[in-house]
């Protein structure tokens, strides 16, 4: 009987080993499924950043020369607009100034 004991013993130890094969063969093939994927992702990161990089190069020739052209539009808008309220300022003391002279000379008229 320990013969056959053995000879079931080497079957199931053989058995074993062609699993443990088999098992490894499988985490073989998806430990290269893993780097192929892997290796996929940095691609696809790869392509990703490139594209950002000429996204970011873009808005920099395209958007910031614009975004200076209006702004210093609106410094220019500012800077005319302070001229012409001095100017108006001017213009309504200049008024209220003949204004006043007048009143005074129309005074006099009357007095006299």
């Amino acid at each position: 009987m320990e013969p056959m004991g053995l000879q079931e013993t080497m079957e199931q130890i053989l058995l074993e080993l062609r699993q443990n094969r088999l098992m490894l063969e499988q985490l073989e093939e998806t430990q290269q499924n893993h780097t192929k994927m892997l290796q996929e992702h940095y691609r696809l990161l790869k392509e990703q950043d490139e594209d950002l990089l000429k996204i970011k190069v873009r808005l920099e020739n395209d958007l910031c020369p614009k975004l200076d052209m209006l702004f210093e539009g609106q410094v220019n808008l500012a800077e005319q607009r302070d001229r012409d309220q001095r100017e108006i300022r001017r213009r309504i003391r200049e008024v209220e100034d003949k204004n006043t002279i007048l009143t005074v000379q129309v005074e006099e008229l009357l007095k006299a």
